[in-house]
């Protein structure tokens, strides 16, 4: 199956506070990747394809927490551990584009960081 993907997709630790739009419903959820258009996040709860969901990003690679909007794109039901989780991928509506160009710069670092110390 061909990627349709704009971006690359680029690994990331940290965690994500999501919120519904309804403010009926906030997720803590643990950040997979993350790219220029969007993240895929790691949920104990679910959440609804096509919601919009205010969003908090921490990760330790930088200071302060990067907040936004966005819309969930996909959710996908995983198993972890005999537990049920879910996979949500989240579209960026509004969010600062500087702030995730400096996190996936400070993640291509890393990288090459970590290649040149293996040579």
């Amino acid at each position: 199956m061909q990627d349709r993907r704009k971006y690359i997709r680029f690994n990331i630790e940290g965690s994500v506070i999501l919120k519904s739009e309804d403010g009926k419903c906030t997720i803590r959820a643990d950040l997979v990747d993350i790219n220029l258009t969007g993240i895929a996040v790691y949920a104990e709860e679910k959440l609804n394809a096509d919601t919009n969901v205010s969003l908090e990003l921490t990760s330790k690679l930088w200071e302060e927490s990067t907040v936004g909007k966005g819309r969930v794109k996909y959710v996908q039901e995983r198993k972890r551990n005999n537990n049920v989780i879910f996979r949500i991928g989240i579209e960026f509506i509004d969010i600062e584009k500087k702030a995730i160009q400096y996190i996936i710069n400070r993640i291509q670092e890393d990288i090459c960081a970590k290649a040149r110390k293996a040579r």
